[in-house]
């Protein structure tokens, strides 16, 4: 009985053991080529993973310097929209000054045009950077056109500074007529 249990035990491993190696290849190199597909097919999806990965990163990227581009922009309107409301502050202070005390401010007034020109000027070199900047967000390599801008970026701000310093110049030349010291145009020595 035992010689027929090891027999039947035998003819069962064999024919799960063969219909089992029969799905699998037979010899080295049929093997071989199945395992080079497997990994051709792993190494394809992951090169695809990659791209996409990368392409995402891109996108995202390009997002981020549009982002910035558009609060840089706004920055610098922000500000020539800031001088510009201080020059006609300035202007109806002088205006108010002349009404009602009497000084005369044609000095100021100069000062006053010649700031309203830097404001101007300002305002053109920030709307020409903007216009390049805008550029940038679909630039191949946003950092390298970002450091191509960076001058033209230092002469809006210097621009912008030197408008500043030019109200400052016309505030300082109307100082003392509000307290009734002194006037813009300077007095004759004697």
């Amino acid at each position: 009985m035992k010689k027929v249990s090891y027999a039947a035990l035998a003819l069962a491993l064999l024919f799960t053991a063969g219909s089992a190696y029969a799905q699998t290849p037979t010899n080295a190199a049929e093997r071989r080529g199945a395992a080079k597909t497997l990994v051709d097919k792993a190494s394809t999806t992951v090169a695809e993973k990659k791209a996409e990965a990368r392409e995402r990163l891109t996108e995202t990227k390009k997002r981020v310097v549009a982002a910035q581009a558009k609060r840089i922009i706004e920055k610098m309107d922000k500000r020539v929209e800031y001088l510009k409301d201080i020059a006609k502050r300035i202007e109806s202070r002088i205006g108010k000054f002349e009404r009602e005390k009497g000084a005369r401010l044609e000095a100021s007034r100069a000062k006053l045009a010649a700031a309203n020109a830097k404001i101007a000027e300002a305002e053109a070199k920030a709307k020409a950077f903007a216009e390049k900047l805008k550029v940038l967000a679909n630039a191949e390599d946003p950092r390298k056109a970002l450091d191509a801008l960076r001058g033209e970026m230092k002469a809006v701000e210097d621009a912008l500074k030197a408008a500043h310093a030019a109200l400052v110049d016309v505030v300082t030349s109307i100082r003392g007529v509000s307290s009734g010291k002194a006037t813009s145009t300077p007095s004759s020595a004697q």
